[in-house]
């Protein structure tokens, strides 16, 4: 880290005083965050601080906020190009012209003397920055008799030359404040006006202004970071290097921020935490090559910790396993939309996610976290998804905890009634495969001892239609092994579901159900007799539309077949509780 300033302070500490640097119209690169303002024009109302009184009517002159090394300040904002369409705070030449002041023999002042500026070449940019040129004066000296450069080269008066020079930015305006107050001067032999800014550091053996850095912090697309980051600056008055010449640094953050979270710029509050910052490759340093005139008027107190909020997933869970890179994802709903805020899975019961096993806490800056109207959590069918999958848990948020999810569809399924289930295969009309097939219809009519036909049957179960962005599924696990075949999905009890991939060739019913007939997966043999031994279970569950299960992922019935249950006849379904999960945050408050 130190050799990197030292490589800035040996390539930018000094430049060349009478270099005139290439006209660039580039806008200043500061934040526009009004609230850094301490003052506003006459009549716009504003701050009553003594600061104040340095907005300068038609001047361009504002005090901006800054941050020097974890510290807060205020700065010059100055413009020294007034009145013209093109005006910008860039400095286009760090040169010097020459400014005299007025002595008698024994070193003092001239009362009532105006200091003398040089004029410039009109063809010339203008500066600010002046040495300082002693013209001494015998002791009958009228004051304000000299009032031009000229004047003073043709008296033959003694001039000193010194190692200082003054930042003195030409001013229209009448009153001054007691920090820096406006000047009188004399200026191509007019009375002109000026601030008076101090010393500006100077080499003398290389007539070189000294040049300081800052910094403004920007968004990867170049636009504000959502923290909106006060510039940073390198140095301060009292450092041995400070000067109020400023080159430009943008730091582009190198991936795009969207909100306070993940801001990398929000927590920087000096030079040596920006560098860092570039180290680690959030940043990269743009050297504009421009210049700015930013006298430092105070550093007057250090910055408040940086307050957060922590909000914790819990580390158990009762949510059931994603698999084929499926994942739980929490966002957060505000009036711009929804955020993605984290992503997990759940094994064996415990919450793991892909950066932290088990995960650490989500840290919300105070205004971010009251941006926050609700959170959702999904099931997403990848982890890098922009949009939302299945809504499954959601909560009005509330500055409180914990913070619950509840399932949004807690009411459709709280006092389910018992279904009806029967035993055929339609789509191979052979007596020998009669129990090769579950179907969750009811027969209403026609003689049991023969395949009913599809009139004599009705829907079997009493189920809403699915929720938004859900689907129920059937299933049958032969034998209570592991493996759990699907029968198909379906919206509503009253159609035909989806699938017939384990079918004979004939039409099945226009229910939900499915003959096990063909293409059985390894470790099973088809047909199947599903009533053979007593250990086949059926189930119907709940499932993501975006996420094809292998299982049933919420199961609303769950039944084991008897042994020898008789084929065409209705079997009872009866209903289960069912356990819909909720989800649990804690949020606790913490400062850095």
């Amino acid at each position: 880290m130190s050799q990197f300033l030292h490589r800035l302070r040996i390539r930018h500490g000094l430049l060349g005083g009478m270099l005139v640097l290439s006209a660039c119209t580039m806008p200043l690169p500061t934040s526009d965050n009004s609230s850094g303002i301490l003052g506003e024009l006459p009549g716009q109302g504003g701050s009553q601080d003594a600061l104040s009184e340095l907005v300068i009517p038609g001047e361009g002159i504002r005090i901006r906020s800054g941050v020097y090394n974890n510290q807060a300040l205020e700065y010059l904002e100055l413009s020294n190009c007034q009145n013209t369409p093109s005006c910008t705070h860039n400095l286009p030449a760090l040169r010097l012209l020459r400014k005299y002041t007025f002595v008698f023999n024994d070193g003092s002042t001239v009362l009532g003397q105006y200091p003398v500026f040089s004029s410039r070449d009109p063809r010339e940019p203008d500066t600010p920055f002046r040495r300082i040129f002693r013209v001494v004066v015998p002791s009958n000296y009228q004051p304000n008799t000299l009032r031009t450069e000229a004047d003073i080269f043709a008296s033959g008066l003694r001039i000193e030359q010194t190692a200082n020079v003054d930042n003195n930015p030409s001013t229209t305006a009448l009153v001054g404040t007691t920090s820096y107050p406006i000047a009188r001067s004399w200026q191509g032999g007019k009375e002109g006006r000026h601030i008076e800014l101090g010393n500006v550091a100077y080499s003398t053996s290389r007539n070189q202004l000294g040049i300081g850095i800052v910094y403004f912090l920007r968004n990867a697309d170049r636009t504000d970071l959502p923290s909106q980051p006060a510039p940073i600056f390198d140095t301060a008055p009292g450092d041995l290097l400070y000067s109020p010449v400023r080159q430009v640094f943008r730091a582009i953050a190198e991936n795009q921020a969207t909100s306070l979270t993940n801001d990398p710029g929000r927590n920087l509050r000096s030079q040596e935490d920006l560098l860092r910052a570039v180290n680690q490759g959030l940043f990269r340093l743009e050297d504009t090559r421009i210049y700015y005139n930013y006298p430092v008027l105070s550093i007057d107190r250090p910055l408040p910790p940086i307050q957060l909020y922590e909000m914790r997933l819990p580390l158990q869970s009762s949510l059931p396993t994603l698999r084929g890179g499926a994942v739980y994802a929490l966002w957060a709903e505000t009036s711009q939309g929804l955020r993605k805020l984290q992503t997990f899975n759940v094994i064996n019961g415990r919450v793991l996610t892909a950066q932290q096993k088990p995960p650490g806490a989500l840290q919300f800056p105070p205004e971010e976290l009251n941006r926050i109207q609700n959170l959702h959590l999904t099931l997403d069918n990848m982890p890098n998804s922009d949009t939302p999958g299945a809504l499954l848990l959601a909560a009005p948020y509330q500055f409180r905890s914990p913070l619950q999810l509840q399932p949004q569809f807690q009411e459709r399924y709280q006092n389910l009634e018992a279904g009806a289930y029967l035993l055929a295969a339609p789509t191979q009309n052979v007596q020998n495969f009669s129990a090769s097939g579950v179907w969750f219809v009811k027969r209403i009519t026609g003689p049991l001892n023969r395949l009913p036909q599809p009139q004599e049957l009705v829907a079997g179960l009493p189920l809403p239609e699915a929720p938004s962005g859900w689907v129920y599924t059937g299933w049958v696990r032969p034998n209570l092994g592991n493996t759990w075949l699907s029968t198909g999905r379906f919206r509503t009890p009253n159609g035909a579901d989806q699938s017939f991939i384990f079918s004979g060739p004939q039409a099945g019913y226009p229910f939900p159900g499915g003959d096990f007939l063909s293409d059985a997966p390894p470790g099973l043999t088809f047909p199947l007799n599903l009533a053979s031994s007593g250990e086949t279970e059926i189930a119907i569950s709940l499932e993501p539309e975006n996420i094809f299960s292998d299982s049933p992922y919420l199961p609303l019935y769950r039944h084991l077949i008897a042994k020898g249950t008789p084929a065409y006849t209705s079997q009872a379904l009866p209903s289960t509780p069912v356990s819909l999960p909720t989800f649990e945050l804690t949020l606790t408050s913490s400062t850095q």
